[in-house]
């Protein structure tokens, strides 16, 4: 009996073996020793380098690299064939949201990110300029090494490239030319960059074969042999190696993030409290018919430009003239490159994924999360005319709902809305005699009959009554009558209401 659970454990051992091999990458160069184990730290506020405040399992095995654009995390399958997604998304709590693929992109080991775009790199000699959230290939850099890990130097503006279990570590500029190299620890699996409090340039290199975690000072050419921290320490911890990494912002705090290849992949997020968090600059952009203010994590910040840091929360304060009234608010991010003062290179202002502002339950407030890179406002405005002519249009709509569609809601919200009707006709016949009507009375109902008939989500579909499928560029009125040449109005389009200018 003894000698068959003794077989039985030797088997197990070499189908763990097996395993190993196929789903995760390992280093042909990797030592065969561990390092000695740190005890587990548990979820906790971070207080210094290398605290664990929290760890998650990814969506499955061979998601290898790591990368986070401040509201999300992304991991990167580096080819393991039985892996589902090319790329998965998760929520800052790990939980997963999404996998997803980019047509033309390779299997990327190491993703980094600039402020706007993930880069990656996929064991050859081209980094991909990916947009993630409309999950394109924006461009492509050729190097002249072939690359497995990757980081995004925002000091220079480059990116920092490790080769495949090999040297060199060096730094490349955005056209492809090697600019810098640095010192190389071994069996590097992916690198991450930072600048510290005291304007000291680092890259991390995560070691694949005993998972520790060396600095490379890149300001005082010098590596640190002592680890800073081990990947071991993170809880579930099965015996993986260790994968990519990166050091990102999210609310405002830096924090170094790893990858561990087992099954299914182990995220760890470190502190790094000694990391700049640099600033950047709020400007006002298109605003015809008011003035605005902004405050940033809700204190009045004065000065031009203003600025803010990745996370917080900024709010826009919108002053109207008279007459007028803020109807949407869109933060545009621009990089300007021009961000080390010794690359002397003209300013060229990139505008790019723009950001639709959160209305606030106050008039004339919006809120956006800022991100990593300047941001310039704008305002749009509407008139009491349009005003009045989008309240008129939504009373019309909220009519129709509530006498085709009244018994499918509660009988509470149908007293509101039949309140909130009387109102604005009451506002509109005033309106058309020609009498003044208060602006402000004008958009609260305006905004109340607009919740009102989002309500009614459910059953608009089926005004139009065609398949949405086949139809979705074709136009309805609010009785569900087919309209071939919409004028000025509301109508149905797809399900959704839809307001002609």
């Amino acid at each position: 009996m003894k000698k068959k659970i003794f077989m039985f454990l030797v088997a197990l051992i070499a189908t763990t073996g097996v395993w190993a091999q196929n789903c995760a990458e390992v280093s042909p160069y990797a030592a065969t020793t561990q390092s000695s184990h740190i005890p587990q730290m548990q979820r906790r506020a971070a207080a210094s380098i290398g605290d664990l405040v929290l760890s998650f399992n990814a969506y499955e095995a061979g998601q290898y690299g790591i990368v986070t654009d401040g509201t999300y995390f992304y991991t990167s399958n580096w080819g393991y064939s039985e892996a589902e997604y090319q790329f998965c998304k998760y929520d800052l709590e790990g939980n997963f949201i999404e996998g997803f693929g980019i047509s033309g992109v390779g299997t990327c080991r190491g993703i980094t990110f600039d402020g706007t775009y993930v880069y990656g790199v996929a064991n050859g000699n081209t980094i991909y300029q990916m947009d993630f959230t409309n999950k394109t290939l924006v461009s492509t850099i050729t190097i002249d090494v072939v690359a497995r890990g990757i980081a995004y130097d925002y000091t220079s503006d480059g990116f920092w490239v490790v080769g495949n279990w090999a040297e060199p570590l060096a730094l490349y500029n955005r056209s492809g030319v090697q600019v810098k190299t640095g010192i190389y620890s071994g069996s590097v699996s992916d690198i991450a960059y930072y600048l510290d409090t005291d304007g000291e340039e680092h890259i991390l290199q995560c070691n694949n074969g005993n998972n520790d975690v060396y600095d490379y000072n890149i300001t005082t050419n010098t590596l640190n042999t002592t680890p800073i921290f081990s990947l071991n320490s993170i809880p579930g911890y099965n015996g993986g190696s260790s994968g990519g990494c990166h050091i990102g912002i999210v609310n405002n705090q830096a924090y170094f993030f790893a990858n561990v290849q087992q099954d299914p992949n182990l995220i760890g997020v470190y502190a790094l409290p000694n990391a700049y968090v640099e600033s950047y600059d709020i400007v006002a952009g298109t605003s015809e018919h008011g003035t605005l203010t902004f405050l940033v994590d809700g204190e009045e910040v004065e000065g031009e430009p203003v600025q803010a840091k990745p996370g917080q929360e900024v709010t826009v304060v919108v002053t109207p003239e008279e007459g007028w009234i803020s109807s949407s608010v869109i933060a545009r991010p621009y990089s300007s490159w021009e961000v080390a003062a010794a690359r002397g290179a003209a300013q060229d202002i990139e505008i790019i994924q723009p950001i639709n502002a959160t209305k606030t339950a106050l008039r004339n407030q919006w809120t956006f999360t800022m991100p990593a890179n300047n941001v310039e406002v704008s305002v749009n405005y509407i008139d009491t005319d349009d005003v009045i002519e989008l309240l008129r249009q939504e009373t019309e709509l909220a009519m129709m709902l509530f006498r085709s569609f009244g018994d499918t809601k509660d009988e509470e919200l149908l007293k509101e809305m039949f309140k909130a009707i009387g109102q604005a006709n009451s506002l509109l016949k005033k309106y058309d005699s020609g009498q003044d009507v208060s602006l402000d009375d004008a958009q609260n109902l305006l905004e109340l009959l607009q919740s009102f008939n989002d309500q009614f989500a459910d059953v608009v579909t089926g005004i139009t009554g065609v398949n949405q499928n086949e139809n979705q560029n074709q136009y309805y009125d609010l009785q569900g009558r087919r309209v071939a040449q919409p004028t000025k109005g509301l109508y149905i389009q797809g399900g959704r209401k839809v307001l002609i200018k």
